[in-house]
């Protein structure tokens, strides 16, 4: 997943990595949403008297580049604002990961599963970010502590 690929650069770049990360398109928009809150979403279906078709997300969706400076905002959080790199220093577009066909703007709606199962997302676009971003940084830290003390 490219949210996946973006937040462990920037847990690398927290730990002095500045190797460029390649990207396709970055006007791309997804409904990017916590897996948690699906997950829940999952568990209120199976709840539910009847079998149906529901559609879960957020309802909203973000660019590509809106995730990259979302995580920038973070990163700069996290470290304090040292040398937290410009989107246009950090990525370099590789036309081999542009995707054909590709649909612009993914985006759910989840009225149905608002309606009949009384569900929705709990964790926001900002939320789920940092949740990633620091998650990813934590484990580039233990890395970093694990390799020094070898």
């Amino acid at each position: 997943m490219v949210t996946r690929k973006i937040t462990r650069a920037a847990a690398r770049w927290a730990m002095g990595d500045r190797t460029k990360l390649k990207l396709g398109n970055l006007h791309s928009r997804r409904d990017w949403g916590f897996a948690g809150d699906y997950v829940k979403a999952m568990h209120a279906m199976l709840q539910n008297g009847s079998a149906k078709d529901y559609v879960i997300g957020t309802g909203t969706s973000h660019s590509v580049e809106d995730f990259l400076r979302r995580v920038q905002v973070e990163l700069h959080q996290i470290t304090g604002g040292a040398d937290v790199p410009l989107v246009e220093d950090w990525v370099e577009i590789d036309s081999h990961l542009l995707r054909t066909g590709e649909i612009h703007d993914l985006r759910a709606d989840a009225t149905l599963a608002r309606q009949d199962l009384d569900w929705h997302p709990t964790v926001d676009f900002p939320q789920l970010v940092r949740m990633m971003v620091e998650a990813d940084v934590a484990s580039a830290r233990k890395a970093v502590g694990t390799a020094n003390k070898a």
